[in-house]
């Protein structure tokens, strides 16, 4: 029994790992991407968003979304 413990365990870890390098740390890359806007946003001087906040924001929704199905998992 201990020993299909520790095997769990190795796999589950190896699973994590595997889901971080291959999916990355959504949390992490959410509050990185809205500091970026926030400083975009500091910075900008035009009346409309830029593309590079556009892009930011798709990049955000897209996370979020990718977060939303994690927490369903």
């Amino acid at each position: 029994m201990v020993e299909l413990a520790n095997k769990l365990h190795t796999f589950s870890s190896a699973m994590t790992r595997w889901g971080r390098h291959t999916f990355g740390s959504v949390g992490m890359e959410l509050c990185s991407l809205c500091r970026q806007l926030a400083l975009l946003r500091e910075e900008s001087t035009r009346t409309g968003p830029s593309r590079e906040e556009k892009a930011i924001e798709d990049r955000m929704v897209e996370l979020a979304y990718r977060e939303e199905i994690m927490a369903r998992q």
